[in-house]
């Protein structure tokens, strides 16, 4: 929203302008679907809106929860921090292996950190 409000954000935003401002139906696909989220709200997103919970500092953790998901994982990272994680690239790898993440015992089951 705080993008989208800017005439440069619309137009950096693009054709996703539509889709990020409705937010995704519920997932009834035949795969299974799961979603990698950060809480380190560092990144660019915080000077361009305001966050109600965790955030990657680009997109809110709530906005990451999609109903139909076969799982979900929050990871202390930021939203461009994900691209270079090895923490996040092994929860990918065991997402496609086995259809799950890999929650840390005992621990908080939406946070990762045992990757």
């Amino acid at each position: 929203e705080g993008l989208a409000s800017r005439p440069l954000g619309r137009r950096a935003l693009g054709r996703s302008a539509r889709l990020l401002s409705r937010g995704c139906k519920p997932w009834k696909g035949p795969a299974e679907l799961g979603v990698v989220a950060g809480d380190s709200p560092l990144g660019f997103g915080q000077a361009l809106g305001r966050f109600t919970g965790p955030s990657d500092g680009t997109v809110a953790v709530a906005e990451t929860r999609l109903e139909g998901l076969a799982d979900h994982i929050v990871l202390p990272l930021s939203h461009s921090g994900m691209l270079f994680s090895a923490r996040a690239a092994a929860q990918a790898i065991e997402f496609l292996r086995h259809g799950r993440f890999r929650h840390p015992a005992g621990g908080n089951p939406g946070r990762g950190d045992s990757l």
